[in-house]
């Protein structure tokens, strides 16, 4: 990637950020707690529709742009037919159950109505996107996605005028502004068919990448996930809240390892020694820097929420589990591709379904001191498990030696917990 490509996508994360803290500053103060604590409900289903094309869509972004480079129009122009066909029709489906599970919840049809329409019209978006990015063609990457993040400012207006209404005809008029963008380009394939024996060739793959996408995407929130499930409204809107907060401070954190995963990559091609030693370098250098992130978003939150969103009084508890959740990405975020390089994704699977079924545990065990605290709780104890079982399963399926695994342990937690300790010293002192 060049510099005018890396410009173009600097410029796209710039204006989304931007569009998104503007619309998370505005929206949850015009809605009633129990509005927003729909929107966050809903927000939950459509975060699963990364599952609903089985993954195929990640082996589109694969397999693309070495197909592209070749010069195969033929194959390309299969690809292309194959996987936006099947990405449209699981996206009806998917819009049908999603559809359905809000209306059996919410009683609201039109709603219910608009909500079925976003999967699809997504669909339509993110295929003209994902064949661009595989072109390299990162202008029309910038415009499209730039387009559309502006273009959902019109959720602002939608919810000042209709409230919770105005919120899904927002999401609808933006995605479909989006789209006859995109169609003024031509940006789809001419005929709608699928060839089956891509598809069966490629299946088995598509739902190990979908499954391990999906399941590490949901277990970074699970607090917000399960408590979609299991609690009112006016809770629900408490870790919605937070949640949006913790997702785009994530999302910085996670788009700053970008460079230090595709060297990963190349190294692990090459040597999975020296992949691992750059790797928990990457770590030790980082933790302090999320961890000075993660108490600067401690101390500021409290004053953010009493100052724009003090109707939702939401609980310390929640607030501190789910930003203290944040220092261990710089583990989770790096051992993760030396799995996926390594080819050994059905492990690294198993290790996040468990640590989903841990959570799960924990919030069970929790909950009757907790009570709607627990999903918060879970998270954080369910995100520090995960990766100490990465650390272990990569010592492990390296041949690394159990002294320098041991060394390399007490490295990484022993940083962090003396991280720890300095910050609750120095907040005692200062605040008791």
């Amino acid at each position: 990637m060049d510099w005018r490509q890396r410009k173009d996508t600097i410029v796209t994360n710039i204006v989304q950020q931007s569009t998104s803290i503007l619309i998370f500053l505005a929206v949850p103060k015009l809605l009633p707690v129990e509005g927003f604590g729909q929107i966050t409900f809903v927000a939950t289903l459509l975060s699963f529709m990364t599952f609903a094309d089985l993954g195929l869509s990640f082996v589109y972004s694969r397999k693309m742009p070495s197909i592209y480079a070749s010069g195969n129009s033929q194959e390309a122009q299969l690809w292309n037919e194959t996987v936006f066909t099947f990405r449209m029709y699981t996206a009806l489906l998917f819009g049908i159950v999603i559809g359905a599970i809000y209306f059996f919840k919410y009683q609201a049809l039109l709603n219910s109505i608009l909500l079925f329409l976003i999967p699809p019209l997504t669909v339509t978006t993110s295929f003209y996107i994902a064949q661009n990015t595989a072109l390299s063609n990162f202008v029309t990457y910038r415009k499209i996605n730039s387009f559309q993040a502006i273009v959902r400012l019109v959720t602002i207006p939608g919810v000042m005028l209709l409230g919770l209404l105005g919120w899904f005809l927002a999401q609808v008029v933006a995605s479909l502004s989006t789209v006859v963008k995109i169609h003024r380009n031509a940006g789809w394939p001419q005929k709608l068919k699928i060839d089956r024996m891509l598809l069966k060739e490629h299946l088995v793959e598509a739902v190990l990448l979908g499954a391990i996408t999906t399941l590490w995407s949901e277990l970074l929130v699970s607090g917000k996930v399960f408590a979609s499930f299991l609690y009112s409204d006016a809770v629900i809107a408490q870790y919605g809240l937070m949640n949006t907060g913790y997702q785009i401070v994530a999302a910085l954190i996670i788009s700053a390892f970008i460079p230090q995963t595709v060297q990963v990559y190349r190294m692990i091609e090459v040597s999975t020694q020296e992949a691992l030693e750059y790797v928990f370098r990457t770590i030790l250098r980082a933790i302090p820097i999320v961890f000075g992130l993660t108490v600067i978003s401690r101390e500021a939150t409290p004053y953010v929420l009493a100052y724009y969103f003090p109707k939702y009084h939401v609980d310390p508890i929640i607030l501190d589990a789910i930003i203290f959740s944040l220092p261990v990405y710089p583990i989770i975020v790096t051992l993760g591709p030396i799995l996926v390089g390594q080819k050994k994704s059905i492990p690294y699977l198993l290790v996040i379904a468990f640590a989903l079924l841990l959570n799960g545990l924990i919030l069970v065990l929790v909950e009757p001191y907790y009570g709607y605290r627990a999903a918060a709780i879970a998270q954080l104890g369910a995100l520090f498990a995960f990766s100490t079982l990465l650390l272990i399963l990569v010592f492990y399926l390296s041949k690394v030696s159990i002294k320098k695994s041991a060394i390399q342990f007490i490295k990484i937690y022993g940083s962090m917990a003396g991280l720890y300790v300095s910050y609750l010293s120095i907040r005692y002192v200062l605040f008791h």
